[in-house]
């Protein structure tokens, strides 16, 4: 899965959508029947939530793709996403 940052203009209508930031398959023999996503990065982001002071993002799973649901932080200024 993904996360798109949206354009808005004066009405909130989307003018413009980039991918932020996307899980991907994990290849690995050894742990992909467990995790379907390699766990260095989100797989089926659900719910989000912007802190707006840090200029952050907080992502959370909800999947079946890793063995245990995980949290997120998209840095907007660094580019960096981070396990938390």
């Amino acid at each position: 899965g993904c996360v798109m940052e949206m354009e808005v203009d004066e009405n909130f209508l989307a003018t413009k959508a980039k991918m932020l930031a996307c899980g991907t398959i994990n290849v690995d023999e050894a742990t992909k029947a467990v995790d379907k996503c390699v766990i260095t990065g989100m797989a089926s982001p659900d719910n989000v939530a912007m802190i707006g002071e840090l200029d952050q993002l907080i992502i959370g799973e909800d999947t079946s793709s890793h063995q245990n649901d995980l949290v997120w932080i998209y840095d907007f200024a660094s580019g960096a996403m981070t396990r938390i």
